[in-house]
């Protein structure tokens, strides 16, 4: 074993410093909460924009539901990124 000690040694260190290195994950998940962000002003402008203007409500709700499938979309691939940075 001793033999070996630092073989080992280095082993240990780049495990350490593959768990622990979360950056990229951090960022990614940075990205995200900005997209999700977009996506949510996006939707809420919708809504305003609904509220206030006459328009064809069958647009409407498939714009309105496309920004919503593209929201939970996104969210499902950040709580997956997150998942990986606990």
């Amino acid at each position: 074993m001793i033999s070996e000690k630092e073989e080992v040694i280095a082993n240990v260190e780049l495990v350490c410093q593959t768990i622990c290195n979360t950056g990229d994950l951090e960022h990614q998940l940075s990205i995200l909460e900005e997209e999700l962000g977009m996506l949510v002003d996006m939707v809420q402008s919708r809504i305003n924009e609904n509220a206030h203007t006459a328009q064809d409500q069958e647009k409407y709700q498939k714009r309105y539901n496309e920004l919503v499938e593209r929201y939970t979309n996104k969210k499902a691939e950040y709580d997956e990124v997150a998942k990986k940075d606990r």
